[in-house]
């Protein structure tokens, strides 16, 4: 896993992409950051869908999809991050 050059906001592609582990004066912290991917964040499901077009999906449901997806990840021996 690449660390990023200091505490700040990474600035290289990679580090936007891929977790990475948080390194402050030089020093590794013990804390990753998870980069913002839409396939794991609930909002997209929750948000104001506007009408019948984007329907509201019910939280049974959104579980329903993450563990859907998780479940299809460990089955590939990949990663749900």
């Amino acid at each position: 896993m690449p660390r990023s050059p200091c505490a700040t906001l990474p600035t290289k592609v990679a580090y936007w992409r891929d977790p990475y582990e948080i390194v402050a004066e030089g020093r590794p912290t013990g804390i990753v950051e998870l980069p913002v991917k839409w396939i794991r964040d609930d909002a997209v499901y929750f948000m104001n869908r506007q009408g019948a077009q984007r329907p509201y999906t019910p939280p049974g449901d959104v579980l329903d999809i993450f563990i859907r997806e998780f479940e299809g990840a460990r089955a590939e021996n990949g990663l749900f991050w």
